[in-house]
């Protein structure tokens, strides 16, 4: 396998061109939601109507708050899911994720060595108890998203964000590749899990990402129409008893 790693600044260079694309699903996330929070604040104005002015202020307010709170949430992760998927279909963002983990998973294997090592190919035979992998895949992952590139601003705060995901990522198909191997073979080859999925990381993110995108889009949809019009009857129901 090629060696893909690389230092964090240098991947916030390759993620910065994807910025555009966050900020194109972001606005059209937006829209979408503002068009919702319209319907949804004529439907709780409709559904209050009977109770007078004040109530059907309540029940607009409500889902005006409502939906500019969800959608900027869902908005900002959306933005994040699009550029990740365009970086992974374009970039390779997964592999070289992937090579910046192993780059450094791997030092820290060999720094820290079980017993003596003789030959390279000794060392890469080696199999690491399952605890013991976990618990280094994840401290290498946690520094690598804790590390601050020099750039500052707004698109280098969301380039940080893609990056952070994409290891996030990586690290989730990773651990479920480490307890594969562990069931099988009772322990992990750190070089066997990095090549098996070198070929195949990006392609496994993408579809992870996607669908994790569109469960979320629906959850959004339905925590609106719930709390706005659930919230509107409650409205109703109040100014009824108060009146």
């Amino acid at each position: 396998m090629p060696d893909l790693s690389a230092p964090v600044g240098a991947l916030l260079e390759v993620i910065g061109p994807l910025v555009g694309s966050a900020l194109r699903s972001f606005f059209a996330t937006t829209a979408g939601m503002v068009v919702l929070t319209i319907l949804v604040v004529g439907g709780g104005v409709a559904i209050c109507a009977s109770e007078g002015p004040w109530a059907m202020a309540a029940a607009a307010l409500l889902a005006v708050v409502v939906g500019c709170v969800v959608g900027a949430l869902l908005a900002l992760k959306r933005a994040v899911a699009a550029a990740l998927v365009a970086g992974l279909k374009k970039l390779q963002l997964g592999r070289r994720a992937l090579g910046m983990i192993f780059s450094r998973l791997l030092d820290v294997s060999q720094d820290d060595a079980m017993g003596e090592r003789g030959a390279s190919l000794a060392k890469q035979a080696e199999r690491l108890p399952l605890a013991v992998a976990e618990a280094r895949l994840t401290g290498v992952v946690n520094g690598l998203v804790g590390e601050r590139a020099q750039k500052k601003g707004f698109r280098a705060a969301i380039a940080r964000r893609i990056q952070a995901s994409a290891l996030r990522r990586v690290e989730s198909l990773t651990l479920k590749q480490f307890r594969g191997q562990d069931a099988q073979h009772g322990g992990v080859d750190l070089i066997l899990v990095r090549d098996e999925l070198s070929e195949r990381v990006d392609a496994m993110v993408a579809g992870a990402v996607q669908a994790a995108s569109r469960k979320l889009t629906l959850v959004a949809i339905s925590l609106v129409l719930l709390l706005c019009l659930g919230g509107a009857f409650g409205i109703k129901a109040a100014f009824a008893h108060a009146g």
